[in-house]
């Protein structure tokens, strides 16, 4: 039997090319409202903002994996391919339709929804290809699961102090060199002075600014691009390593072109101009220089699959006619999509009202203590347009149940945007450089509301920095339109005479730390209580 002819391969491949347009639109639209706020926090400063990348570089990789492959071996069943892909489907609809159901609030924090994005993609090429493709592309489709934000929390805190720390070192070392910026000890580790026209400002260098940000970008690049090089598993590991070790570097690079920026033209050029664009531009020299070296260390692309004779090359897939596949994948797709669309109401957010709706919290007050304002810190970077993060002073009266011979500080953190503090956790924010963390529990605030107690001891000095945080919906009803963190903050605790502490159930870190703690718990659910 006669193979296909030229004219005949050109029509499948232009089908393939077009199949594969319509399994990314139909999977785009299902999805448009998870993908539409993943791609919003490209806009901010955080770790994982560059996890709105994954759905782009899973489809570099899946061109890459298709152009290098040969023929794939076809079943020839479609009944197959359709079981295998109505399956697939009903799983990711049972993690898009049940789990908001169940997980309520906790569902948008933590990002369910993206869980379900690699299912239904799976399904698309079962439907659309064949279960053969599904094998195929497995690794593509796998490196969706990259999305989701919750695999990555429990390493971002640790991850953030020591790229703070490793970053401020260096740029402490650099200041006894260059003349333009000199640490701030006696303020906090990470403030430095900048001289200019006569004076000087300062400039902290805190998590948004230690390459941590960058470094998630580059791994999530980097390990996508490793994976259709070729050679060993050990040199694509060190190209990887080499790649991120050189984020970092160029990152301090930033840093001392801001401080550069500021002595010869001051804050407003350093802080307005050079600031929110040096960041992507030193990313992008640095994944190009990388690009540039692969032949270095000795690796080089995969090499696309050529067919010994093009024109009589087998069809890449046994599924001639697509009709059928649209009609189906059309029905799914309109169906996600209306599933998609009501996640709105756990997100909560509406570009248009946002400034509207977060608005600075009232802090709950105790009976006893009088209250003043600190200040305020700069968000939007972190927490996205709109949003707050204040400062008070708690002092305590005589007349106070709880007492304090020392203030305690009270800081309030609102966003539109539950996600993000996730993103940025008590520990990301809080880093206490030169302290170690002596133990972190969760703490039962009230029936509804749970907090995360920490404790961190300066070993040289034995002075102790402890905290309880909690995180609630603001306004009330339809009205909520914002979530909003509160944190205690006791520095020096230890130092402190404490009077008024109730027994209670929490899990202390020991003896030495446990009064202030219970201290700290009992505020803490004593504001809850206040709150409306």
């Amino acid at each position: 039997m006669a193979g296909p002819s030229a004219r005949d391969f050109g029509s499948i491949r232009d089908r393939l090319h077009l199949r594969a347009i319509v399994v990314i639109v139909l999977v785009a639209g299902a999805y448009h409202y998870s993908f539409a706020t993943l791609g919003r926090s490209l806009l901010l400063q955080t770790p994982l903002s560059f996890l709105a990348l994954v759905p782009l570089i899973a489809i570099g990789l899946a061109w890459a994996t298709a152009r290098r492959s040969g023929p794939v071996a076809s079943i020839n069943d479609r009944q197959v391919d359709y079981i295998i892909g109505i399956g697939l489907a009903g799983a990711a609809g049972v993690v898009a339709l049940l789990s908001p159901m169940s997980l309520g609030a906790s569902f948008w924090t933590y990002r369910v929804d993206l869980l379900s994005i690699p299912l239904f993609v799976a399904a698309m090429v079962a439907i659309f290809y064949g279960v053969r493709h599904v094998w195929l592309l497995r690794w593509p489709i796998a490196f969706l699961v990259l999305a989701w934000p919750v695999p990555y929390l429990p390493f971002l805190g640790d991850l953030m102090r020591s790229t703070v720390e490793l970053t401020v070192s260096v740029l402490a070392a650099l200041g006894a060199i260059l003349p333009w910026a000199h640490p701030l000890t006696s303020v906090s580790a990470g403030a430095f002075a900048i001289d200019h026209a006569g004076g000087s400002f300062v400039v902290s260098v805190t998590a948004a600014c230690s390459g941590i940000n960058s470094l998630v970008g580059f791994g999530l690049i980097g390990v996508a691009i490793a994976s259709v090089l070729q050679g060993s598993l050990l040199r694509r590991v060190g190209w990887l390593i080499a790649g991120m070790a050189l984020v970092l570097l160029v990152n301090v690079v930033r840093i001392e072109a801001i401080f550069a920026t500021g002595a010869l033209f001051g804050p407003d050029a350093a802080l307005q101009v050079i600031h929110p664009i040096a960041g992507l531009v030193t990313f992008n020299v640095a994944l190009v220089a990388m690009l540039l070296v692969i032949p270095t260390f000795g690796l080089e692309l995969r090499r696309p699959w050529v067919a010994a004779v093009a024109p009589s090359a087998p069809a890449r897939t046994h599924v001639r006619r697509i009709r059928g596949a649209v009609l189906f994948g059309l029905a799914l797709g309109v169906g996600f999509a209306a599933i998609n669309a009501m996640y709105d109401r756990f997100d909560g957010r509406d570009d248009s009202l946002i400034v509207a709706h977060v608005a600075p919290a009232e802090i709950p007050t105790v009976f006893g203590w009088q209250v003043a304002e600190v200040g305020e810190f700069d968000s939007a970077d972190m927490f996205g347009s709109g949003s707050t993060w204040s400062r008070v002073r708690y002092t305590s009266t005589p007349v106070a149940r709880l007492r304090s011979s020392l203030p305690l500080y009270v800081d309030s953190i609102t966003t539109a945007d539950a996600s993000v503090l996730a993103a940025y956790g008590v520990q990301a924010i809080y880093p206490v450089p030169g302290y170690d963390l002596l133990g972190a529990s969760t703490v039962e605030l009230s029936d509804s509301v749970v907090g995360e107690l920490m404790t961190y001891v300066q070993p040289q000095t034995g002075r102790t920095w402890s905290l309880v945080s909690w995180t609630a919906p603001t306004g009330s009803g339809t009205e909520t339109a914002s979530v909003e963190r509160l944190t205690i903050l006791f520095p020096n605790a230890r130092a402190a005479e404490i009077h008024g502490i109730l027994p209670n159930d929490i899990e202390i870190t020991g003896e030495d730390y446990g009064r202030t703690e219970e201290f700290l718990v009992g505020l803490a659910r004593t504001m809850v209580e206040e709150m409306p």
